[in-house]
């Protein structure tokens, strides 16, 4: 929309992503995490509309990484019969609330569960995003040339 490139490093992965209240890091890890990264633990169990949630506590593993990212632990709650998580919470580096993602609809495409609807409530600022994917099509082709900075500042067609 703005027609300018802007490259995006790995040093900004905790930048916050065109406005949303995702960011960088969040968009390109879907709601998984490397867990080298992380330290883990599974905090116990919960029951969220009829259906059991494993409630999981990741905290980075070095202070660089939670400035990078700029939270400083989070609490997933997993869904075991598809391996992803329902509802993310952050806490930021000083141990305050941040924010908490909620994938609000989740799908099976092509084979794949695929989130189609994301909900994400700031609680800093107050300020939610809602994001809904369609027409999902992991079989479609995509040229090597639609990633070239003209074709970026021009958008599709």
């Amino acid at each position: 929309a703005l027609r300018r490139v802007r490259r995006i490093s790995a040093s900004d992965r905790g930048d916050y992503f065109l406005g949303t209240d995702l960011t960088y890091e969040e968009i390109k890890k879907e709601g998984k995490y490397d867990l080298s990264e992380y330290n883990t633990k599974l905090i116990g169990q919960e029951n969220d509309n009829q259906q059991l949630l494993l409630k999981v506590e990741l905290t980075p593993k070095t202070k660089q990484l939670s400035e990078e990212l700029g939270y400083s632990r989070l609490i997933t709650y997993v869904d075991p019969n598809i391996w992803m998580s329902r509802k993310i919470e952050f806490w930021d580096t000083n141990g305050n609330a941040l924010k908490t993602i909620e994938n609000l609809h989740i799908t099976q495409i092509d084979g794949y569960w695929t989130v189609t609807e994301i909900a994400v409530k700031n609680h800093k600022t107050q300020h939610t995003t809602r994001m809904m994917f369609f027409d999902i099509d992991y079989k479609a082709q995509i040229r090597n040339d639609m990633f070239t900075q003209q074709q970026l500042k021009r958008g599709l067609r």
